[in-house]
């Protein structure tokens, strides 16, 4: 444009693409995960702000392009959020695109087995948590257990594994736990002790 000084301002150049942070190819849990857009420069009429779309379906389609610099991604799935930066003459830098994929589903409890709740003389017993579901995307990880030799007032430090070899002699209760890749748990189980003492 023309000023009334006689300076003459042309800007050709759109800014260049920002670098998005918060995006990950791993899954998360959330429950919320915040994208944000930086760096961006402009030799020329200075950067003005930054836009962004959604898209949940791979990128077939997008949302609306939306004025900001940052984006809550809370839905469940893959998100991938694309931000572009935009000058003070309206040129719109290359998009930059990020990934954020969200599990906020906990995964089914296991069916647990083994063990039982009379005493008997046996040198060991074994007990194993199976048949545990993950709906939430992120595919179920494995299982966790602890021990109680208390009745539940106190509790071991959690290990991974889907059985347990019991051999100390007392009453031992083995409780289990599925995790999905995502780090989501489910309840402990058995919620009692009735089906899980050795």
């Amino acid at each position: 444009w023309t000023g009334l000084n006689g300076n003459v301002n042309i800007d050709r150049t759109a800014p260049t693409a920002p670098a998005d942070t918060g995006g990950s190819v791993s899954w998360q849990a959330g429950p919320t995960v915040t994208v944000t857009a930086v760096g961006s420069t402009d030799a020329g009429s200075g950067v003005a702000g930054y836009e962004y779309e959604t898209s949940t379906n791979g990128g077939s389609t997008w949302t609306t392009v939306t004025a900001g610099t940052s984006v809550l991604v809370s839905t469940q799935g893959t998100t991938l959020v694309q931000f572009a930066a935009k000058d003070g003459v309206g040129l719109v830098s290359p998009g930059t695109q990020e990934t954020v994929k969200l599990d906020l589903t906990a995964p089914s409890a296991p069916t647990v087995s083994g063990g039982s709740s009379t005493w008997a003389n046996a040198a060991s017993g074994t007990v194993t948590a199976s048949g545990s579901t993950d709906s939430g995307g992120s595919g179920l990880l494995g299982h966790q257990y602890r021990t109680s030799t208390d009745g539940g007032t106190a509790w071991s430090g959690t290990a991974s594994g889907a059985s347990d070899l019991v051999t100390a002699e007392a009453n031992t209760w083995v409780q289990f736990r599925s995790v999905d890749t995502a780090g989501n748990t489910s309840a402990w189980t058995p919620s009692t002790q009735t089906s899980a003492a050795t």
